[in-house]
């Protein structure tokens, strides 16, 4: 209380001043009412009146003003008290009532004092107070009786108020006592309001109506989301409970708990798409005197806690699948060795019973036997160190060796977990990849060739003794090493950019550089290098190789340099026989020409006989001539076949017409064996397939004596949508030799000298024909026996041209419409006079107009101003060639731009004939030329040259 007291300076001061205030009053009160002159009872009644209000309202307004304002009314109220018993005192009677008035609201006071102690005593003095002023008369008293008096009331005041203050302090004490407990109940209630509103569960209480006293948010969210029931305070279960089916069962629960039964109980409820586990629980709400007055309802979310459990109890099967699925023995051990837990390996056939191992110490056990030697101190290391322990051991099974490894590793302080595996197989590769890689060294270091491995990075991580060797490095130099270290810069950076890109590309690469060793010496290699890789896509590094080529190179020069020679005397020997065939044919066009003049004009019989064995001696040479120039064609590669539509009966009929007259010479047949189906035409090179049967015909007709000469060509069927046909010449002649059939085909070879001797020939006709069917996709073969004639024979696969096509003629011969040369103007431009002479005859014989120029310039002029409708060009002349005066003639205008003009060449290399083709000239006729073919060609070519003529005309 002084604590209080002191601790508010303003009720302090307030204190002390109201009691000096009351004591003064008081005193004065007392002292005026004491003496006898101013014993006036109005002045008097007045006063104390004033002065109990003043007690009243400072005692009433001040109720913490302590013992000290209680302590001066007390006082004041005493000398009053005094007083007025003084007064009483002249009335005996008065006095006695007024006592009695006095003790029974005192007695009243005390009696109240449990309720309002200090409305009771203040309330008392005041009404004895009231009495005593207002009732009380003037006393009469003697002085003396009166101070006893008063002293007699002091006595009974002060007594009065220490039994005040020890009450009041005892009621203040209680007052603080239950304030505390207060205080104390309500920060409970707080506390318990607190935990009953952030609980996360959800709590209801009910009472045993079910009526809902409260609930905490939790309530509120879960049970009116999952269950229906709308949960309001005052509002019974049953009204609120919107869904029947939970209605109904949570009624029975609630019945149950009223019962003084504790209800637990586990609902499924459909939360949306979602399924959520509720625990409800049912509580009894029961006082200390075991009073029912309610149920407690908590509802908890286990939705997560058995989603936990089923994840932990999945994992649990998962980890007990895969231990079982472990092929390996598991032990689990204690510190000393004993067996708490036991798996067999997978496939064991000794079916160990689990209780012979379970529980018993490796020690005493005899399968495991083999592990007592290393186990004990592996699991005192593994503990000790709280580490993986490893080691291998050996033991025979079964009459075979086998390696095991046991793995100990620590569970916790006191077990481990030892785990023994069968590694028979895998030390069994151990050793054969140990034995590859010594096989592989030795092979690396048996291979002449360098070999060398790099990493990613490009630097060095092995190579062969080749490479050391070739390098001028060891491999202990290398390894960790790159090119930029052992190489030039400018060469490193060549091997540098290519290993970059084989690591970022892949797969192989190959090329060429130079290579300098450790002692200068450069080499030139072809580098082979490949990317090595570790699992499927994972690049690691690469291995390369390298060929030394420096001598390869070196005889790639000498053999480009070879073959460049080679190509210059193929080029001068080209131009050798283009001239040699110019120049011998030239001369031959003039003896055969002259024989063919000489022969129309009715010679006499002994002349006959002379010009007819200088015509065949001519027209043997120009076949020597012929085959020379063909073969060097096929030597030189330039043979190209120009395929076209043409029927095979059109080829044969002709070679059977241009060999006849030699036939009937002969007194031999020569007849023709076609199958219907070839009536169509197929594409091949008709000329060159015209050379081959003429020349096997040739050949035929040659050593044949007596008998026949029969063409065939046969259908053989369609495969791939080709036709197959085989072509044949066969004979009834001389025949050959088995082992002369071989030899045949051998270029500048016959059968026999005797046969060379006999019938002549250069060797080369079949040869020529071996190449040219070859060029075709066949092979020309030959069935003979001597003394029984000969097959040459060929197979061909030959397109068939899409229907309907339009059939090519092979020459204007026979082919083309042909116009009469009677009169027609004719320009023979050649520089050779004889050959000018000889042509002028044959053209004039035949009726035609010839003009002749002696090179290109005149020939050029002479078709400018002359109007000729044919004109035959020579190549070669001086001044101009026969090409550019060909193109001089193309540019000049209609009609004369499209005059036929054949050439006239004593070249027949077929560069020569695609040249002339080329420069615009329409055909050509070689030197020395046959009467009968020219004259058919510039009948043709003057049909067409009308025709073309007038339409550029037009």
């Amino acid at each position: 209380m002084w604590i209080r007291l002191f601790s508010n300076r303003l009720a302090f001061v307030r204190t002390v001043l109201g009691g000096m205030l009351l004591l003064v009053a008081g005193s004065t009160v007392t002292l005026v009412s004491l003496h006898p002159e101013y014993h006036d009872p109005i002045v008097i009644r007045v006063g104390l009146v004033g002065f109990l209000g003043l007690l009243l309202g400072f005692s009433f307004f001040h109720p913490k003003a302590g013992v000290y304002s209680d302590g001066v009314m007390h006082l004041g109220m005493t000398a009053y008290l005094a007083w007025s018993v003084w007064v009483l005192a002249a009335n005996q009677l008065l006095a006695v009532y007024s006592l009695v008035c006095l003790v029974s609201l005192a007695l009243m006071g005390l009696a109240f004092r449990q309720i309002l102690p200090l409305l009771a005593f203040k309330g008392s003095y005041g009404l004895a107070l009231l009495l005593v002023t207002f009732l009380v008369p003037e006393p009469e008293m003697p002085r003396d009786v009166m101070l006893v008096l008063i002293l007699a009331a002091g006595g009974i005041g002060v007594t009065v108020h220490l039994n005040r203050i020890a009450i009041t302090k005892a009621l203040w004490k209680k007052v603080q006592d239950l304030s505390g407990v207060s205080a104390e109940l309500k920060l409970s209630q707080a506390n318990l309001k607190a935990i009953f509103d952030n609980s996360l569960q959800a709590q209801v209480l009910l009472d045993n109506a079910l009526r809902v006293l409260d609930y905490n948010r939790q309530a509120e969210g879960l049970l009116c989301h999952l269950t229906g029931w709308n949960i309001k305070a005052g509002e019974p279960f049953q009204e609120s409970m919107v869904r029947e089916d939970i209605k109904a069962l949570m009624q029975k629960d609630f019945e149950r708990a009223l019962m003084g039964e504790v209800v637990r109980v586990t609902r499924r409820l459909q939360a949306g798409k979602t399924m959520m586990a509720l625990q409800f629980q049912y509580l009894p709400a029961v006082d200390a005197d075991g009073n029912l007055h309610g149920v407690v309802f908590t509802a908890v979310d286990l939705t997560e806690s058995e989603t936990v459990k089923e994840k932990l109890e999945n994992r649990e099967r998962s980890l007990k699948a895969l231990l079982y699925a472990n092929p390996d023995m598991i032990f689990r051990l204690d510190q000393d060795g004993r067996c708490l837990d036991f798996k067999p390996a997978a496939g064991d056939s000794n079916h160990v019973r689990l209780d012979r191992i379970i529980g018993t110490n490796i020690k005493d056990a005899p399968m495991m036997a083999p592990l007592r030697l290393g186990l004990m101190e592996a699991i005192t290391q593994a503990l000790a160190y709280q580490s993986l322990q490893t080691w291998q051991y050996r033991m025979v099974f079964r009459g075979e060796v086998h390696q095991y490894e046991a793995r100990i590793a620590p569970a916790n302080q006191n077990e481990v977990v030892c785990i023994v595996r069968d590694v028979t197989s895998e030390h069994v590769a151990r050793e054969k990849l140990a034995q590859n890689e010594r096989n592989l060294r030795t092979l690396l270091n048996a291979i002449p060739n360098p070999i060398f491995f790099k990493n990613i990075d490009g630097a060095y991580i092995s190579c062969n003794q080749a490479f050391e060797t070739f390098i001028g490095y060891t491999q202990r130099e290398l390894v960790g090493k790159t090119a930029f270290d052992i190489a030039p810069p400018e060469l490193a950076r060549v091997y540098h950019e290519a290993d970059m890109k084989l690591i970022a590309e892949g797969g192989t690469h190959q090329y060429e550089a130079k290579v300098r060793d450790a002692h200068g010496r450069e080499r030139d290699v072809l580098f082979c290098k490949a990317i090595v890789e570790g699992r499927p896509g994972q690049r690691e590094g690469m291995v390369g190789v390298i060929l030394d080529i420096t001598e390869r190179k070196q005889a790639m020069a000498d053999l480009q340099a070879a073959k460049e020679r080679a190509e210059a005397a193929s080029r001068a020997k080209a131009e050798f026989l283009s001239v040699m065939s110019h120049e011998i044919r030239t001369p031959m066009n003039a003896v055969i020409g002259a024989t063919n003049l000489l022969m129309d004009e009715q010679p006499r019989p002994d002349q006959v006989e002379n010009l007819e064995t200088l015509r065949f001696s001519a027209e043997n040479l120009l076949v020597i001539i012929n085959d020379i120039l063909d073969y060097s064609k096929i030597e030189a590669g330039k043979v190209e076949l120009e395929y076209r539509p043409v029927a095979f009966p059109d080829i044969l009929a002709r070679i059977q017409r241009s060999l006849r007259p030699k036939a009937e010479e002969k007194g031999l047949r020569l007849r023709i064996d076609i199958s219907p189906e070839l009536s169509q035409p197929l594409l091949f090179d008709s000329t060159r397939m015209s050379q081959i049967l003429l020349n096997l015909a040739n050949n035929a007709l040659k050593f044949t004596h007596e008998g026949e000469v029969v063409l065939r060509a046969l259908w053989q069927g369609l495969r791939d949508g080709k036709a197959q046909v085989r072509v044949e010449v066969q004979d009834t002649g001389i025949g050959i030799s088995l082992e002369d059939q071989e030899r045949i085909f051998e270029t500048f070879t016959q059968a026999n000298s005797a046969t060379t001797r006999q019938y002549g020939g250069t060797g080369l006709g079949l040869t020529i024909c071996k190449h040219l069917v070859h060029l075709h996709g066949g092979e020309l073969k030959v069935h003979s026996s001597l003394g029984k004639g000969s097959s040459f024979y060929f197979d061909l696969d030959l397109e068939v041209p899409p229907q309907p096509v339009e059939q090519v003629a092979e020459t204007p011969i026979g082919g083309a419409s042909h116009a009469s040369l009677q009169g027609v103007a004719i320009l023979v431009v050649e520089d050779n006079i004889i050959n000018q002479k000889i042509v002028s005859r044959f053209l004039k014989n035949w009726g035609m107009q010839v003009g002749v120029a002696e090179n290109g310039l005149e020939g050029v002029a002479a078709v400018a101003q002359g109007a000729y409708e044919l004109v035959l060009m020579d190549l070669q002349m001086p001044e101009m060639d026969g090409y550019e005066a060909t193109a001089q003639i193309r540019e000049m205008g209609p009609p004369k731009a499209g005059t036929p003009i054949i050439a006239l060449t004593a070249s027949a290399m077929i560069d020569v004939v695609d040249e002339v083709k080329v420069a615009g000239m329409d055909d050509f006729v070689t030197k020395p030329f046959d009467p009968s073919i020219l004259k058919s060609k510039l009948e043709s070519w003057l049909h067409i040259g009308r025709t073309r003529m007038a339409e550029l005309a037009s």
